[in-house]
């Protein structure tokens, strides 16, 4: 075998060999994309269905004061119903998950989180304000009381819409899906 066929065969061999380290390195990297994916769907689809529970849990609680503005209940009953709609422990945990995957996985909804607790806080702060008046009245006075905490409630709803359109949202761009 002369110089020329030697360097032939090399450039054969190393072709071979170059082509399968290529092969190798794309196919790492192709699965190393795909379980990325496959792994921040699986937070993604988890904080949704925390949003999803957390905001119908805000919700049930807001409901069990209504009685109490129409008179139709006192303070301890609407306490027992919200201590029984309590007692069923949530699939997704609610508040303790939204907060750990926005933190680790999708800082960018954290505007809309912040957004829905301030709307928490502010129900809140109207439903002190009606625990107040109903320790000293013996009632919670409607008038005073039921557009601000019908604003109140409202505003949670709007707030926890936003944030589970947020959560899609980023969902689908962090994953690669475009929003349809």
């Amino acid at each position: 075998m002369n110089a020329a066929a030697w360097i032939t065969l090399g450039l054969g061999i190393a072709t071979i060999l170059a082509s399968g380290v290529t092969s190798a390195f794309v196919t790492s990297r192709l699965n190393r994309s795909k379980d990325r994916f496959e792994f921040l769907r699986g937070k993604a689809e988890t904080l949704y269905l925390a949003v999803d529970q957390y905001a119908k849990v805000l919700g049930q609680h807001a409901l069990t004061y209504y009685p109490v503005l129409r008179g139709e209940i006192d303070w301890n009953q609407m306490l027992d119903l919200q201590i029984a709609s309590g007692s069923n422990p949530g699939k997704h945990e609610g508040a303790e998950v939204m907060e750990m995957l926005v933190a680790l996985y999708f800082p960018s909804v954290r505007p809309a989180l912040d957004e829905l607790f301030a709307a928490r806080d502010t129900f809140n702060e109207v439903t002190h304000a009606m625990k107040r008046d109903y320790r000293r009245y013996g009632e919670v006075p409607a008038q005073e009381h039921g557009t601000k905490f019908q604003r109140a409630v409202e505003l949670m709803n709007e707030r926890g819409e936003a944030l589970q359109r947020a959560v899609v949202e980023t969902a689908r761009s962090t994953v690669g899906t475009k929003i349809a």
